[in-house]
């Protein structure tokens, strides 16, 4: 059963992958997005999420972001470049490991969970707007 389980997860993170480095900027716009979204309902839903000082948010958001922009410097080379000559059709993530795009994903979720922070009238809306 444990041998069937990593199979199915290692096929999963495979295929994931996969299809995260295809991602053009048009399609990461709409994944962060995503994950903008679902912190402001993970912090609506269970407001122990925004218990934490505001610190702790800004630390983790400041060390994910350096090391998503030293890793993407690093693999990629000047991305900027990349994204303003090539436009929308520019695929950031081809050369990202699973670790990169999970520290990509944990600086923007950490963003929108600042956001509910800061500016609490965000989660005043209906649950409707959200889904």
């Amino acid at each position: 059963m444990f041998y069937f389980l990593t199979i199915m997860s290692m096929r999963i993170i495979s295929s994931s992958m996969k299809v995260a480095k295809d991602f053009n900027i048009l399609e990461i716009s709409f994944f962060k997005l995503y994950l903008i979204v679902v912190a402001l309902l993970l912090s609506f839903w269970f407001p122990v999420i925004l218990s934490a000082n505001l610190g702790v948010y800004i630390v983790i958001l400041i060390v994910s972001y350096v090391a998503i922009f030293s890793t993407m410097f690093k693999k990629q080379g000047n991305f900027y470049k990349t994204i303003f000559t090539e436009g929308l059709k520019a695929r950031i993530f081809s050369n990202t490991t699973m670790l990169d795009i999970s520290i990509f994903k944990t600086a923007v979720f950490v963003t929108g969970l600042l956001l509910a922070k800061l500016f609490p009238v965000l989660l005043t809306a209906h649950i409707g707007w959200y889904i």
